[in-house]
């Protein structure tokens, strides 16, 4: 709290490719009558395509404890 910083932002091209996507959703809501429509990309956005899941370079111990429920969570 209370402390100043300067924060760069630049485009990261793998979340750029969805803003056409924001583009013609946020058209869309337009054409059904809702205003004030700003859609951006955001964390939320960007984490769409995201599966949350242990790494697989994690130990069986993080992993269910064996190395068979290891190789379950990686082939998963």
């Amino acid at each position: 709290a209370n402390i100043d910083m300067e924060i760069f932002r630049g485009p990261i091209g793998y979340y750029e490719q969805f803003v056409p996507a924001l583009a013609k959703f946020e058209q869309y809501l337009t054409g059904k009558g809702i205003t004030g429509v700003n859609l951006v990309i955001g964390e939320d956005v960007c984490q769409l395509d995201m599966v949350a899941c242990a790494s697989p370079h994690w130990t069986d111990k993080f992993l269910g404890g064996t190395a068979a429920s290891e190789k379950t969570v990686i082939n998963n």
